[in-house]
């Protein structure tokens, strides 16, 4: 969450990725995503997508259409997931997600943008 794309695009092509997912017999893949990356959305370093070239210099935003694009044109279904408000990794009783929404996120903002 930390770097505003799924893990692991830097590991393998994104359509590898979607295609090893669903031979192994899933049909779903739950995709977090942060308000950070939705509100912000900023260019994402080349080196978290560096095994999908047509990503670098990319948004988040981007990023992430093209991986819910893979994830459904492999035949699986995405349940979006608002895990965090600030990106990073959770869970802990401070990190201040607890909830979807948080003071620097706050609901009327989240609202506002739909």
């Amino acid at each position: 969450m930390d770097t505003f794309v799924p893990y692991g695009l830097d590991k393998a092509p994104l359509d590898f990725i979607s295609k090893s997912i669903a031979a192994f017999g899933f049909n779903c893949v739950r995709l977090p995503y942060s308000l950070q990356l939705y509100f912000t959305n900023p260019v994402v370093a080349d080196t978290v997508v560096s095994k999908n070239a047509d990503m670098k210099s990319q948004t988040g935003m981007k990023v992430f259409d093209k991986t819910v694009l893979s994830l459904t044109t492999n035949g699986l279904m995405v349940i979006l997931v608002n895990h965090v408000s600030k990106a990073g990794s959770c869970c802990s009783t401070t990190d201040g997600n607890g909830l979807w929404f948080s003071p620097e996120y706050p609901a009327t903002k989240y609202f506002e943008a739909i």
